[in-house]
């Protein structure tokens, strides 16, 4: 089981997937890796790498992009209806809000998140 959340977890850029993986469970000491350096963590925080998002808010926001994922896949647009689907369209007009610094009381997007979504589109 993945315990955080990549960009990669829809199969789009496997090696990715891979090395992301890999730098997750040597931040853990898991599974016989060699363990990250100090600086190789620190590296990885100043990107602020998803090592494992356990705060809920952290895991609701990978649940969210997972679901813009698949209805980007579905659609070929990120236009979300909110008739159809009023959480995910609240989600993405927030998202849209913290990446242009407009909302008015959500934090701004972190570096890992910016780059998940422009990933996408």
């Amino acid at each position: 089981e993945n315990d955080g959340r990549s960009p990669t977890s829809h199969k789009d850029d496997p090696d990715l997937n891979r090395w992301m993986r890999h730098q997750r469970n040597r931040m853990r000491s898991a599974y016989g890796y060699v363990p990250l350096s100090d600086e190789q963590k620190c590296l990885l925080e100043s990107i602020d790498f998803p090592m494992v998002p356990k705060r809920p808010a952290f895991r609701g926001w990978y649940e969210k992009y997972d679901q813009l994922l698949s209805f980007w896949r579905q659609n070929g647009h990120f236009l979300v209806d909110p008739r159809e689907a009023r959480p995910l369209a609240n989600w993405v007009r927030t998202q849209r809000q913290r990446y242009k610094g407009t909302h008015r009381s959500a934090a701004s997007l972190s570096k890992s998140q910016i780059y998940l979504l422009e990933r996408i589109g």
